[in-house]
Formats: structure tokens, sequence, C-alpha cells
């Protein structure tokens, strides 16, 4: 590893897993419990007791925390991201306050960047995308793998996938959205200016039928991805939606986008699917 050296002639190395040594922070009396993770490819370390953070290559360049700053910084990290149920305080996303070029190469703006909070997780070598409730309260991160490990996306233990819509606190009296499957396909939407709303799978459930009803949505134009698993879906929202009055309209995939999902669309195809969505009976007829 590029910064192995380093980190042992710098630092008191407490322990190792995998790339990330475990060290006492230098900034802080960090005797009692280490609380310094580096990470020992990219070189980029975070205290989760002092929030000092940064990369090994500027390390004498970065200002030492403001001592206003400790105590609060000292609590919010005591808090764990598997903790089910919890509701955190915006101050806690802070430890993922790092920017990281998969966002990018994406193709997500910086706007898009921050209005989602888009982050990175220095310790964990991962990308992380907030989560919260339809009322806007941050219920933690998903952590999006830079590896081939599977599974790609880590949600929080105990977090009811089943009971929330990725997107939901952003819909401000939108009678039409998208429905899509991934958290960073309905992203894609929102930078597309299309409302988006992620099923954090590909299957619909009677919470997220109900949430949709409560943020008085009248059509759902299913973009799922262009899968089998995708496709199949199609008729299980439908039978799902159709009861409550809510009408279903399917986003068609052209076959020269060559597109397995709404992130490799470009934002004018993914206005164009969306915009001319067909009613789920058309779909059906064109289909049979």
């Amino acid at each position: 590893m590029r910064y192995e050296a380093v980190i042992r002639r710098t630092f008191e190395v407490v322990g190792t897993s995998g790339k990330e040594f475990l060290c006492r922070c230098k900034w802080h009396d960090d005797k009692s419990k280490p609380n310094l993770y580096i990470n020992g490819v990219s070189g980029l370390f975070l205290c989760q007791s002092c929030g000092k953070k940064g990369s090994l290559d500027n390390i004498a360049d970065i200002p030492a925390p403001k001592a206003s700053d400790l105590t609060d910084r000292i609590e919010r990290f005591k808090m764990k991201n598997d903790c089910p149920g919890r509701v955190y305080t915006e101050s806690w996303l802070k430890r993922f306050n790092f920017e990281h070029d998969y966002w990018k190469n994406r193709g997500f703006t910086d706007d898009t960047v921050a209005d989602f909070q888009l982050g990175f997780d220095p310790v964990m070598n991962r990308v992380t995308i907030p989560v919260r409730s339809e009322k806007g309260q941050l219920l933690g991160v998903v952590q999006r793998v830079l590896d081939d490990s599977k599974p790609r996306y880590r949600y929080p233990r105990g977090f009811p996938i089943g009971k929330h819509l990725f997107g939901s606190w952003k819909i401000n009296n939108q009678r039409k959205v998208a429905l899509v499957e991934g958290t960073l396909d309905a992203v894609s939407c929102w930078e597309a200016r299309v409302p988006g709303l992620a099923l954090l799978g590909s299957r619909i459930t009677n919470d997220q039928v109900s949430l949709l009803k409560r943020l008085s949505v009248r059509t759902v134009a299913v973009f799922t991805d262009n899968d089998a698993a995708g496709i199949a879906a199609i008729d299980q929202i439908h039978e799902r939606l159709h009861a409550t009055g809510i009408l279903t309209e399917v986003v068609v995939y052209r076959k020269y986008w060559g597109a397995k999902d709404p992130g490799d669309l470009t934002p004018q195809r993914i206005r164009k699917g969306f915009h001319s969505s067909l009613p789920w009976h058309r779909w059906t007829e064109t289909n049979a």
C-alpha cells in the first residue's frame, strides 16, 4: 500500500483491517480509545473524535479543529450509522464531507452533489448517499462500494427499505413522478428536472403506495430498469396502484438509447422518456 510506511512512521498504529489503519490521533488526547482512521491506499484520514480530516499529502496544511467544534463533533461521532430507527442531526454528515471523482464520473453536476449531499467515506472507501424520510429527517447514508464486491449498495442496518421512497422529501405538489429502482437513478431524474422516487428495489410495497397517496401523487411513470426484473415489475406496480386511483404510465426505452437504467441516460432523454410515457393499457397492447 502506497501510504503504509508513512502511516507507521508518523502515527501510533493500534490495528489494521484490510486497507484501513486505526491509529491514535496526534491532534488531541487520544490515549483512552484510538479514533483516527487512515486509508493506506488513498491516504485520506478522519478522526471520529475531534473531526480532524484530510489527506496525508497535505497533512501539514490542515488547521487544527476549533475548540468550539470539538464538543459537538465528539457527541455526533458517537452515533453509529447502523443504529436502527435513529434520526441523525445534519452535522453528523460532516464525517462524509469529502469530494470524490466518482460523482463527476457519473455525470452529476456540483449543484446536484451539493443538493443531495453526496459524499465519501474515507474510512470505508465508499461513496455515500444520505437517505431521508418524507419529512426530510436524516435516517443515515447508503454506501456504494467502489470495488467489485457485492452487494454494491450497503444500507444502514435495520433500515426499513419497503417503508420509504428515496427522494420523497423533495416532492412539492408534483402530481406526476417517475418511479425508478435505485437511489442514483432518482438523483439522475432530479438533475434532469424530473421528479424521481426510488423504490430501492424493483417491487412496490403497500407502505410505499400509501406514501405516494400522502404525497398527493396522481400519476406514476414507471421507469424501472431495462431488464427482465424491471419489465416484470411494471404489472406488479400497476396492480398495487390501480385500486388507489393513482394512474400508471410506462417509460419506454428506445433501442438506440442502449441503456440499462435511467442512470445511463442523458438528462434530455430522461425528460423525453418521462414526458412521453405511455398509459399502462397502451403499453400492454404494444407488448402483447
